[in-house]
């Protein structure tokens, strides 16, 4: 048995569902309200009919709301088109802002990655590359925050200890 991102693929493939209208309806449904298992299912139709970031409607704007709202599996899937996505020091400021307010560890990696390739640095400079790793570093993960010290440093950067909390949230504000 076939699971339904696979026969999509093969629909899509020998032309009798369109990829560009099958993608449309995906991304739309991953801004609803869906059970994780349903999103699940979601992400992995957008991988099985290979998503690409220049085909995402709305860009990084959609891609943060549906990051900040939807199951692990999608920020599994559509975090790396949001890194790619990045074109200015607000949408990367953003981005991390999305990803650090998030529980799971394994999107924080991904975008650890990203900041440490030197893509980003050409983007946004390093000067932006090194406020988004500071951000991301502020956790209370012992392990993690030395590993972003490690990328810090591995692209250049010094490592200051925490004067103040990170700013973090809708409004930056710093917590008093």
């Amino acid at each position: 048995a076939s699971s339904l991102p696979e026969v999509v693929a093969e629909l899509v493939e020998i032309g009798r569902v369109d990829r560009a209208a099958i993608l449309e309806h995906v991304l739309n449904l991953l801004t609803a309200p869906q059970r994780p298992a349903s999103q699940r299912v979601l992400a992995k139709i957008t991988t099985a009919l290979n998503l690409r970031a220049e085909e995402i409607p709305g860009g990084l704007t959609f891609l943060l709301g549906v990051l900040s709202t939807s199951h692990t599996a999608v920020g599994g899937v559509l975090l790396p088109h949001a890194i790619e996505l990045v074109a200015d020091a607000e949408g990367l400021v953003e981005l991390t802002t999305v990803v650090v307010v998030r529980s799971e560890r394994k999107q924080k990696e991904v975008l650890l990655a990203g900041l440490r390739a030197p893509t980003l640095r050409s983007v946004v400079g390093i000067g932006h590359v090194h406020e988004a790793l500071r951000l991301l570093g502020a956790s209370e993960d012992a392990a993690f925050a030395a590993k972003v010290a490690r990328v810090v440093v591995a692209i250049g950067g010094a490592v200051e200890p925490d004067d103040a909390p990170a700013a973090v949230g809708l409004w930056n504000l710093a917590p008093s």
